[in-house]
């Protein structure tokens, strides 16, 4: 791998999604085309329109209407303000869950499963305790942009049958969640300060998670991975996600076990709302900081534009330096 700051002087964009699908925990980022990222996220657009129109199919009853849509449906809604959370301020400091919010979400997942039919749960179980399943299952949903009505009758069926228990959840829930979610870049080089975020995960970016996402609604498990893969000797530099959103189901411990695993849909849409330099957590036995990319999740505009066109990932400053003294030299008599 390359330093961010001199390996990408050609146009091109990093993808939070274009690496191999690896660690259940981690998403693997990788480089590709703009005009390619640009497509990808119009294809998102069209299918979601798609999905309006179905909406309006009166010949269709709500179980063929989800059936045939592309990305499962929003069910989420927090009616209570008490339970809606919201990204912390830049500096604010970042608390463990409380054990009441964590009986909270245990019970209202323990009821999701209780309802739910077998073959939701046993999907569920199968995609999250299965390496490999986790591993095909992400990866034809990425070659999918998200979209099951492009996947195999088999795959299609295993990816609603999950869907339709996530969404069993986020009704009963009622609640918001900032969650924390970890991603490895295709460089070597830490990224320690904002100017090192590559552009599209600068304030104001559009990003589309094409595949289910496993987050930690505490940020001292997310930093906990990104060191786990660290010792592994993984020489790719990562950042870590802070999402607001509604969505998902919560899959962790009611207990004090460091483990919070939030599982998010497939489909998501969110826009870069701010980066923390500096955020500050509680972890086992102290305290620690981290920079934080915050996310919020935010329904996909028809009207998009790309936000990242005729830029590249990373300024080459030396070519910039080069061609400031070009345009020096021409206007000398």
């Amino acid at each position: 791998m390359s330093s961010t700051r001199t390996a990408y002087t050609g146009h091109g964009v990093i993808d939070l999604e274009a690496g191999p699908v690896d660690d259940a925990a981690i998403k693997t980022a990788g480089l590709v085309a703009e005009k390619f990222y640009d497509s990808l996220e119009q294809s998102r657009i069209d299918a979601e329109l798609a999905d309006r129109i179905l909406e309006d199919d009166a010949d269709r009853n709500r179980a063929a209407r989800d059936r045939d849509r592309a990305f499962p449906r929003d069910t989420s809604e927090v009616e209570d303000e008490r339970k809606r959370r919201q990204l912390p301020n830049r500096g604010e400091f970042r608390a463990d869950l409380s054990s009441r919010q964590r009986k909270d979400r245990s019970a209202a997942k323990r009821r999701a499963l209780e309802r739910a039919a077998r073959t939701q749960v046993a999907e569920l179980q199968w995609a999250t305790g299965d390496p490999d399943r986790w591993r095909h299952m992400n990866a034809t949903l990425r070659q999918a942009t998200g979209n099951a009505q492009h996947l195999d009758a088999r795959d299609r069926r295993s990816v609603q049958r999950i869907d339709r228990l996530i969404q069993s959840y986020e009704r009963d829930s009622g609640r918001g969640h900032v969650v924390y979610a970890v991603v490895e870049l295709p460089t070597d080089t830490p990224v320690d300060r904002r100017r090192e975020v590559p552009e599209t995960l600068q304030p104001g970016a559009r990003i589309s998670f094409d595949q289910y996402t496993m987050a930690t609604h505490t940020l001292h498990e997310a930093a906990a991975v990104a060191a786990r893969r660290r010792a592994q000797e993984s020489t790719a530099s990562s950042v870590i996600l802070e999402i607001e959103t509604s969505r998902g189901m919560y899959l962790g411990r009611s207990d004090s076990v460091n483990d919070t695993s939030h599982l998010l849909p497939r489909g998501l849409g969110l826009r870069v709302a701010g980066i923390d330099e500096h955020a500050d957590y509680a972890r086992p036995g102290g305290h620690d900081s981290t920079l934080v990319v915050q996310l919020r999740e935010e329904p996909r505009d028809p009207a998009y534009q790309p936000p990242v066109t005729g830029r590249r990932v990373f300024r080459d400053r030396r070519a910039e330096a080069a061609a400031r003294a070009a345009a020096r030299d021409s206007k000398e008599p």
